[in-house]
């Protein structure tokens, strides 16, 4: 066996093998929880859980499984949490290990699994004792209906089992499993108030030169003279000023940012600070 691999393989061993795990050792419980979050039904949104260590003791690494109940949250990948980064420097843990698609997730869910070690050598880089310590963040994607689905912490998913513990000194810490939930709302109804594409100051449908010289006129005269206010307003700051010419010239002659919201379908204004009096454009069905 290459020498080189021989940490990894007996690390394996250590985190997935039930016979070969040292006894749980005395002290306060360590508690690992998974971040709760909200998304709307009807959209594929993505989101992140943020998962949590309370440990009592420093911890030189740590292994667990979860699943989220429902088939329609997809995970995506795992990276090291912002306490685990700051433990182990800029290029992170030595060893971190995930499955994405792991044997033993339920047919009506999905799951993960996640073995680190911090270092592989000595002195071994350790998470201090804390409450809250991040240690791991799940990107995933979601498309569900209305309701509740659980993010449950499991030891029994893989093949060998990834089992639920922290690393104390060479001992294990059997971790304590608070779960979190991932909430999905109706729909939100549409916002209200004037539909217009912002930097279509004229109406006419197009942007082009006509608009910013619009816009510059306003701004020199001082008079309102669009009849939509806001879709003047290209960063959407609230004002319609002369940065506003130069920023929608730029975008449309020299590659430079796109007007703000709504842009470029017509739709409503998401901050509403501005009044839209007349606007001729409609909302794409």
């Amino acid at each position: 066996m290459n020498a080189s691999l021989l940490p990894k393989v007996l690390l394996v061993c250590m985190l997935a093998l039930p016979d070969l795990v040292l006894s749980q050792t005395s002290g306060d419980p360590f508690i690992v929880s998974a971040s709760s979050s909200e998304h709307f039904s009807g959209n594929t949104e993505q989101g992140q859980t943020f998962i949590f260590l309370d440990h009592s003791e420093p911890i030189e690494g740590f292994s667990f499984g979860l699943t989220y109940g429902d088939e329609s949250v997809d995970p995506l990948g795992i990276e090291p949490g912002f306490d685990l980064i700051t433990a182990t420097g800029a290029d992170g843990p030595d060893f971190f290990i995930v499955d994405l698609i792991p044997v033993g997730v339920p047919s009506n869910a999905n799951g993960v699994t996640l073995a680190c070690l911090n270092s592989l050598t000595v002195p071994l880089d350790e998470i201090p004792a804390g409450v809250g310590s991040e240690i791991a963040i799940i990107d995933y994607q979601i498309a569900a209906l209305p309701g509740e689905i659980p993010i449950d912490f499991s030891g029994e998913l893989g093949n060998p089992v990834i089992l639920l513990i922290a690393s104390v000194g060479g001992q294990d810490r059997f971790l304590e499993p608070v779960s979190g939930f991932l909430t999905v709302l109706d729909a939100p109804p549409p916002p209200s108030g004037p539909l217009f594409v912002r930097g279509d100051v004229n109406g006419d449908g197009v942007l082009d030169l006509s608009d910013p010289i619009r816009i510059g006129v306003f701004v020199a005269r001082g008079v309102n003279q669009l009849p939509c206010l806001a879709a003047g307003d290209i960063d959407d700051n609230g004002l319609v000023q002369l940065n506003d010419v130069v920023q929608l010239l730029s975008y449309l002659f020299s590659f430079g940012p796109e007007p703000a919201m709504p842009f470029p379908d017509c739709s409503q204004d998401p901050t509403q600070d501005l009044e839209c009096i007349d606007s001729e454009c409609t909302a794409s069905p």
